[in-house]
């Protein structure tokens, strides 16, 4: 998958599109620290978007319309790119979660768009008390 602009100061696999760098910048960074996140890391053969190695935690960043968000889109919902709906999107979206964390001590927790762009003061708090506790529910 190619996607959004490729910044030459993060070495990459795919590309990160505006949002999502100025999410890893401007949220992750001054939480976690720049040196403590691994962009895009294989895990079970899925590339996840940001993990987080003291931790143990990866982070996704989901595009509300790309994934689905259930607080936007009804599950019958079809993207027209892709030709599925919103329902299978998110089942996929799981299984893949199920399958990077079946090996151990890995949390995922999934950050969306429209949660990073409305409620942003919210969204650093629960990063912040993610850093400090892991087991919280983060989905935003």
């Amino acid at each position: 998958i190619q996607r959004g602009i490729n910044l030459q100061k993060y070495p990459v696999k795919y590309r990160y599109n505006k949002q999502e760098m100025s999410f890893y910048e401007n949220y992750l960074i001054p939480v976690f620290g720049k040196d403590n996140i691994e962009l895009q890391k294989t895990i079970n053969r899925h590339v996840v978007d940001f993990f987080i190695k003291d931790k143990n935690i990866v982070i996704e960043y989901f595009g509300d319309y790309w994934h689905g968000n259930p607080n936007k889109y009804a599950d019958g919902y079809v993207i027209p790119q892709i030709k599925k709906t919103c329902a299978e999107i998110r089942e996929k979206d799981k299984k893949r979660f199920e399958e990077i964390t079946k090996d151990g001590d890995i949390y995922c927790v999934v950050v969306w768009e429209n949660d990073v762009k409305r409620k942003p003061q919210e969204t650093l708090q629960k990063l912040n008390e993610l850093k400090n506790n892991r087991t919280i529910n983060i989905t935003l």
